[in-house]
């Protein structure tokens, strides 16, 4: 474990085979002036996830898994996790998305801790979809830009 700890990272997982290997790579990519850690939570996944989880932790001491024994839900894995952890800041990354730039979680903590009137930090995020349609396009392509919840701190200033 890692002290002096700034930020957690909350992951939850199920089945994210695929995804998660890229998702945890853009998490340890992360260049930051303080320490974070990972803590992903396994809901009884069938595939490789746990696997991938325990080579990944084999190799780094920022990431943390909490597997469960049952199928508990997306909520639970969050609250799960969010009671592990004991840190000032948190933030939730799904196992199937990842960060794109690499200064993202230095960014965030920098500016709530410059502006503590503000408890969340938000960004803008792009959600590419393709898929096929019964139109006169084969393929259509959509891209959605959301404000999504990113960082936030555990206690807000009220």
């Amino acid at each position: 474990m890692i002290k002096n700890l700034k930020l957690s990272i909350l992951m939850p997982s199920y089945n994210k085979e695929k995804y998660i290997s890229e998702a945890i790579d853009s998490v340890l990519m992360q260049k930051t002036d303080f320490d974070f850690q990972l803590i992903v939570t396994d809901d009884c996944s069938t595939d490789a996830t746990l696997q991938i989880l325990e080579d990944y932790r084999q190799k780094t001491n920022k990431l943390v898994v909490l597997p469960s024994s049952s199928n508990q839900r997306l909520l639970a894995n969050i609250i799960k996790a969010y009671k592990y952890m004991d840190t000032p800041y948190f933030c939730c990354l799904d196992a199937d998305d990842y960060y794109t730039d690499e200064n993202f979680l230095q960014k965030a903590v920098d500016f709530l801790e410059k502006n503590s009137e503000y408890s969340i930090y938000a960004a803008n995020t792009v959600n590419l979809s393709f898929g096929r349609t019964s139109n006169q396009y084969n393929i259509l392509k959509r891209i959605f830009w959301t404000l999504r919840l990113r960082i936030c701190c555990k206690e807000g200033p009220y």
